[in-house]
């Protein structure tokens, strides 16, 4: 019995120094700088991550809002200047014309195409912008109903929030464990052992894709009455080159071009090897090297297409 008493406590002893070292590496190596999907990014006055902007416009400004989930709003990246719309901004203010470029950032976590055309309407109409860009990801077509990793993180984000101290503070390397292993397994795996991929690339062969044009579609009109252009930026998934669907890429690029100005980042980032220009090996979002990307690759593409109006007079970058 004695032995049997001595084991169990060798046992927890182990364990409790086990936990208590996991969560120093995590936060030392992994989360050095914070957890990206937990820490207080600064804010505006709307809430957008991004720093406040005049209503009124002057005659020599010339307004880019950028739309899209959290790649655009820059999770992983922890300086909002190192975002994809402020190094466009920064980039394209590198001029002698005398244009003042705002870029705005409208990028939130989570959110899809309907979602960004009603921010659309809510905040962005009223800054009357000259340019809007569309910042896309194939998961951001609507769909219900598939067991995905989603829905492990968001139940592991409940069990998360009631294991915060006084301070806000929760255990990293918890939040490790159980949300990016599992989560990641699943984006490493090939299709045949998570069905999460092919499941999306069939939504494209539904009445989802569809509706998903038809909203893309509504945006472009409301460019049309409210007199700014419209672009759609194509994000790739960030996992590995062998298991990133490049022909749902170019199937969407060709699908929206009818009316529509379409960039495709894939064509860019497949010289790159992911894990370079992501936050980090768990974190698929891009880091500062893969938002600089998004920013030079859209801005040779609005010199290219002449979305610009000093566009004649500039330089394509090298990416």
């Amino acid at each position: 019995m004695k032995k049997n008493y001595k084991n169990l406590l060798l046992l927890t002893v182990t364990l409790i120094l086990f936990y208590i070292g996991g969560e120093l590496v995590t936060r030392m190596i992994l989360y050095k700088d914070g957890n990206p999907f937990t820490i207080d990014y600064p804010s505006n006055l709307e809430g957008y991550r991004d720093y406040n902007h005049n209503l009124q416009k002057t005659n020599n400004t010339f307004r880019i809002e950028v739309l899209g989930d959290s790649f655009t709003y820059g999770l992983g990246v922890y300086k909002t200047e190192d975002t994809s719309p402020k190094v466009l901004e920064k980039v394209l203010n590198k001029n002698e014309e005398g244009i003042i470029y705002e870029v705005f950032n409208f990028g939130r976590p989570s959110h899809g195409t309907e979602d960004e055309l009603n921010t659309l309407k809510d905040y962005g109409l009223k800054y009357k912008p000259d340019l809007v860009i569309i910042n896309f990801n194939i998961n951001d077509i609507e769909f219900e109903g598939y067991n995905d990793p989603n829905v492990i993180k968001r139940k592991v984000d409940e069990m998360r929030v009631s294991l915060r101290n006084k301070n806000g503070e929760f255990p990293h390397f918890y939040y490790f464990i159980l949300k990016n292993l599992a989560e990641e397994w699943c984006r490493h795996a090939p299709p045949p052992q998570c069905g999460y991929l092919s499941h999306i690339k069939g939504l494209y062969k539904s009445e989802n894709w569809g509706k998903e044009k038809n909203l893309l579609k509504e945006i472009k009109i409301l460019g049309d009455k409210n007199n700014f252009k419209t672009v759609i930026v194509i994000f790739p998934l960030m996992i590995p080159h062998e298991h990133e669907p490049e022909e749902l890429y170019n199937k969407i690029k060709n699908g929206l071009e009818q009316g529509l100005a379409v960039l495709n980042l894939y064509e860019y980032y497949q010289d790159y090897d992911f894990e370079s220009i992501r936050a980090n090996y768990w974190d698929y979002h891009p880091n500062e090297k893969g938002q600089e990307i998004a920013a030079k690759a859209t801005y040779n593409y609005l010199i290219e297409k002449n979305l610009i109006p000093d566009a004649e007079n500039r330089t394509i970058l090298q990416i």
